[in-house]
C-alpha cells in the first residue's frame, strides 16, 4: 500500500513537471523603446512578437528586404505576442508582458519582430496589413535570456538588452539588427534612443519583371 502511494506520488510530480511551461518576461521598457521609420514614436496598439525562426539571420533579412511577410510568418514559431503599450497605460513604443510557452525545443534564439500595421484589429490582420517592420535579436551565447529556456525555468529580456548600460545609445557586442534601424527617434517616457521599423519592399527587380511582361502584353495587344 505504502509503495503503492509513492509510486502514485512520484508518477504525479513527474506528470506535473513535463506540463509546466518556460516562464519567459519581455519587454521594451527598461530604456530603449521604438519608433516608425520617421523617428516618431511607435503607436500603442501596434503588434509585437516574440520567437523563433527557422531561417538563417541573412534569410531573414533578405525576406524582409524583399517584403515577403508571407514567408517569414511561415517560418515563425511564435512564442508570444503583445501590443505596444500593454502594461503601460497605453505609452506608445514600449511594452511589458509575460508568457508561458510549453516547448520541446528549448535553447533556440528568439528574436523581437514589431509592427506597424495599418489594421491592428487581430493579430492576423495586424501581419497582413504590415506597412513597417522591425526584427531584433541579441545572441544567445551571450545573452542566455535570449534563448527559449528549458521548462520550467524562466527567462527576463528587454529591448535595451541589445545597448550597452551605460548611455542605453550604442549596440552591445551581440546585437544584431536584422531589419530596422538604430538610433531612429527618442523615447518621450525614457529620453533614451529608439528602435526603428522599416517598410518591408519588394525587391526592384520584381518591379523591373512585372513592367517587362506589361510592356510585352501591350506590345502583343497593339501586333494584334
Amino acid at each position: 500500500m505504502y509503495t503503492k502511494l509513492i509510486s502514485s506520488l512520484i508518477l504525479g510530480i513527474v506528470m506535473s513537471a513535463s506540463t509546466q511551461a518556460a516562464a519567459i518576461m519581455w519587454s521594451a521598457t527598461v530604456t530603449n523603446g521604438l519608433s516608425m521609420a520617421n523617428g516618431a514614436e511607435l503607436p500603442a496598439g501596434n503588434l509585437a512578437r516574440l520567437g523563433v525562426f527557422n531561417l538563417s539571420d541573412s534569410q531573414i533579412t533578405a525576406a524582409a528586404t524583399a517584403g515577403n511577410i508571407a514567408l517569414l510568418d511561415g517560418s515563425f514559431v511564435e512564442v508570444g505576442s503583445a501590443r505596444i503599450g500593454d502594461a503601460l497605460g497605453g505609452t506608445d513604443g514600449h511594452f511589458s508582458t509575460n508568457t508561458d510557452f510549453a516547448n520541446t525545443t528549448p535553447n533556440r534564439q528568439m528574436y523581437f519582430w514589431i509592427f506597424f500595421s495599418a489594421d491592428n484589429s487581430s493579430n492576423s490582420a495586424s501581419i497582413s496589413s504590415a506597412l513597417q517592420i522591425g526584427i531584433f535579436k541579441m545572441d544567445m551565447a551571450i545573452n542566455p535570456n535570449w534563448a527559449i529556456p528549458v521548462d520550467p525555468a524562466m527567462a527576463s529580456l528587454d529591448l535595451s538588452d541589445l545597448t550597452d548600460a551605460t548611455t542605453s545609445s550604442t549596440l552591445r557586442v551581440g546585437a544584431s539588427i536584422l531589419y530596422g534601424s538604430f538610433p531612429t527617434g527618442t523615447s518621450t517616457a525614457t529620453q533614451f534612443p529608439n528602435f526603428g521599423l522599416a517598410p518591408p519592399v519588394p525587391e526592384p527587380g520584381i518591379f523591373g519583371l512585372l513592367g517587362l511582361t506589361g510592356l510585352g502584353f501591350l506590345a502583343r495587344r497593339r501586333s494584334n
